[in-house]
């Protein structure tokens, strides 16, 4: 059965974690950069700066499946940070949290498409029959502990957003549409084409979020007649930005049964991101009881 939305969550920390202050993160990050002789931000180590995934997606798993709750099959955690608590596996620690044990696994190094893939994987394991219930986190931590060899973009705050799924959720998710190696000329062109197949003869309005990698292309999209709202994510959020504005609206654009798209764009990788949640002909009623949330502690 494919995959619906049943629930959002989404929450931002303030505050760094105690992990941060881990005595093993300086050996771990002077051992990860030495071979690109890269160098260490010594000032962030000394000074305890940082987010942990775990302490991120606590709070979201509690909301969405908490304990005795009805089983999740898959979590899939998706960022392009890294996280301040290497020695441990968030996502097994997450499968440990969450009822049912679920098979859990992380992407990373895709930059703005890894919740597009994380979902894109949650998409084929339902088509396969061997996922009923996934969520879906997309975590961003702002503290790079080496610094960079060429500019890219980086998140501004610790934030996270997760996404419940099931197969009998208000919005049903269209197959996640994917390009490799999409030149930032061709991007815009890309992205109107993908817009007018996605919503194709759908007659609901439409409401596009740009995730932050295609914010400077807004102006020369050559937009279908049915999108008739467009939110663009912050530049803050690189990755999980469009997921973050999804879970801020979607309470509205859920009672308006609205066909909602989301499109992102990784300039430096390349990688070009679709997908469409569809809320038409779902019952009011449900679309209503979508539970949303969101905070900053």
């Amino acid at each position: 059965m494919p995959p619906r939305i049943r629930a959002v969550q989404r929450l931002e920390l303030t505050g760094s974690s105690v992990t941060a202050r881990d005595p093993r993160l300086p050996g771990f990050m002077h051992d990860l950069v030495r071979p690109y002789g890269l160098a260490v931000r010594e000032d962030l180590l000394a000074s305890g700066t940082g987010q942990a995934f775990g302490e991120l997606a606590d709070p979201l798993v509690a909301a969405l499946a908490p304990s005795g709750a009805e089983p999740i099959d898959l979590i899939v955690l998706a960022y392009s940070m890294h996280d301040v608590q290497p020695g441990r596996s968030t996502a097994t620690y997450l499968s440990h949290i969450c009822p049912g044990a679920p098979f859990s696994f992380s992407i990373c190094d895709q930059g703005a498409a890894a919740a597009f893939s994380g979902l894109r994987l949650i998409q084929a394991y339902a088509h396969a029959g061997q996922c009923r219930r996934a969520l879906l986190i997309v975590a961003e931590q702002s503290a790079l502990h080496y610094e960079l060899p060429a500019p890219v973009p980086m998140p501004d705050r610790h934030a996270a957003v997760a996404v419940l799924f099931d197969g009998t959720g208000p919005a049903a998710v269209d197959p996640v549409r994917q390009h490799p190696d999409v030149a930032p000329q061709a991007a815009a062109t890309l992205v109107a084409a993908e817009l007018r197949q996605l919503i194709g003869d759908r007659g609901s309005e439409a409401t596009l979020i740009l995730g932050s990698g295609l914010a400077g292309y807004a102006a020369a999209l050559d937009l279908p007649v049915a999108v008739e709202q467009v939110v663009t994510a912050p530049a803050g959020l690189p990755t999980a930005g469009a997921w973050w504005e999804l879970a801020g609206g979607l309470a509205g654009w859920a009672s308006e049964q609205r066909l909602v798209l989301l499109a992102d764009y990784d300039p430096v990788l390349r990688y070009l991101s679709l997908c469409a949640a569809d809320f038409a002909g779902a019952p009011r009623a449900d679309a209503a009881a979508l539970r949303v949330a969101g905070g900053v502690r």
